[in-house]
């Protein structure tokens, strides 16, 4: 009986020490982070709030103190980049250091996981490789005109499908498939 209650305790400490170890990833890094309860973490709040709601939390109590923040989903160490410079020069300068994304997905699952802001790592580079030439400012002012033609077709095809519904419901895959 001693004997299951030395390993259940030493397990059980043992559980302890990592948890803790994982929750103090930030902390050892110096960037400051969310109070955590070093056995659950934020299990609690993850499983009543939505991960964007706890990012919203860490953005209202660190908005103005802090360039970058960290917090855990689950024992996942997440960074919060407060600092619209400090995000810029993520998604502009230093793009090619931050291919991943936090959702693991099964590529075949659906089409829109091979959208560009969905791809990881190494599926992701050769993409925006190929696309990156395409969307310089001198041919974004060249395209514009005609995103804006298109726009203004499709308004009008819309206020047109709007009119022939008596409910204002309109199907939006027959809409846009033509």
């Amino acid at each position: 009986m001693h004997f299951y209650f030395i390993i259940f305790s030493t397990i059980f400490a043992l559980l302890i020490s990592y948890l803790r170890y994982k929750y103090q990833y930030w902390e050892l890094l110096g960037v400051p982070q969310l109070k955590m309860n070093y056995f659950l973490g934020n299990l609690f709040r993850i499983k009543t709030i939505h991960k964007t709601e706890l990012l919203h939390e860490v953005y209202k109590e660190f908005r103005g103190k802090a360039k970058l923040v960290g917090t855990y989903v689950f024992t996942k160490p997440i960074a919060v980049a407060l600092d619209l410079d400090l995000v810029k020069s993520i998604l502009i300068k230093d793009f090619n250091k931050f291919t991943d994304r936090f959702e693991q997905r099964n590529s075949s699952e659906s089409i829109i996981n091979h959208h560009l802001f969905r791809l990881d790592g190494e599926r992701w580079r050769p993409l925006r490789a190929k696309l990156t030439p395409t969307f310089t400012s001198a041919k974004m002012k060249y395209m514009f005109p005609t995103l804006l033609t298109v726009a203004q077709q499709l308004e009008e095809a819309f206020s047109k499908q709007l009119t022939k519904t008596s409910n204002g419901d309109v199907e939006l895959h027959d809409l846009m498939g033509r």
